[in-house]
C-alpha cells in the first residue's frame, strides 16, 4: 500500500496523470460531485461566495482542468462510472456539501449552495448524456461524507479521506482489490 499527504501531493497527482493514459475501465464512489463536470461559471461563483482569495482560486481552477483533462484522456479509451450522493433539502441543511478538492491537498471546506448544488447535479447528467462512455449512478444513501473510493478495475484502488488532512492509501494487493471491486454498498458512516 502507497500512502499520498500533502509532502507527496505532487507524485499523487503525477501518478493519476499517467494512470489516465491506461486501459481499464473506472468506477467512483464520491462524497461530492465530481469537479470535471461543473462550469467554470459555476465554480467561479462557488469560490466567490465562499471568499476565496483570487490567487488560491486560480490554483483551484487550474486543478478543476486538470481533473478535466484526466477525464477526458480516460474517456477516450475506456469508461467511467461515478457513484454521486442524491440528497434531500433536509440532508443537505443538516450536512451542507463541499468542493471536492483532497486531490490538491486543499485545507479548507469551500461549501455549496442548495441552488448551486442543485445546478451542478443537472450539469452532470448533461455530462453524461453529452459523454457515452460516462456513466453516472445516483445513490439517495450516501456511503460517506468524508471517503471517496476510485476504483481502476483489475490494477487498484485509491481509497481518501478528504477532511483535514487529506490522505490517500493506493491499494494494489489483488485480494484487497477485488474486496473493493466487489463490494455492496451502503455502508453506513454514521
Amino acid at each position: 500500500m502507497e500512502i499520498y499527504r500533502q509532502d507527496s501531493g505532487q507524485a499523487y497527482n503525477a501518478f493519476l496523470e499517467s494512470d489516465a493514459k491506461t486501459e481499464g475501465s473506472r468506477h467512483t464512489i464520491l462524497s461530492s460531485l465530481p469537479l470535471h463536470t461543473a462550469s467554470d461559471d459555476l465554480i467561479i461563483r462557488i469560490l466567490s461566495h465562499n471568499q476565496v482569495s483570487d490567487s488560491e482560486q486560480l490554483k483551484i481552477r487550474q486543478y478543476i482542468d486538470m481533473q478535466r483533462e484526466r477525464a477526458a484522456e480516460i474517456l477516450s479509451h475506456d469508461s467511467i462510472t461515478e457513484e454521486i450522493p442524491e440528497l434531500t433539502e433536509d440532508e443537505f441543511r443538516e450536512f451542507p456539501m463541499i468542493l471536492p478538492l483532497a486531490g490538491m491537498f486543499y485545507e479548507k471546506d469551500i461549501f455549496y449552495t442548495w441552488q448551486e448544488y442543485q445546478e451542478h447535479l443537472q450539469l452532470v447528467k448533461d455530462y453524461a448524456r453529452q459523454h457515452p462512455d460516462y456513466h453516472v449512478k445516483q445513490n439517495p444513501v450516501s456511503a460517506s461524507r468524508n471517503i471517496q473510493i476510485t476504483i481502476h478495475e483489475g490494477k487498484w484502488v485509491i481509497v481518501s479521506k478528504s477532511k483535514t488532512p487529506a490522505i490517500h492509501f493506493l491499494i494494489r494487493h489483488p485480494k484487497m482489490r477485488n474486496a473493493f471491486e466487489n463490494m455492496v454498498l451502503p455502508i453506513i458512516d454514521k
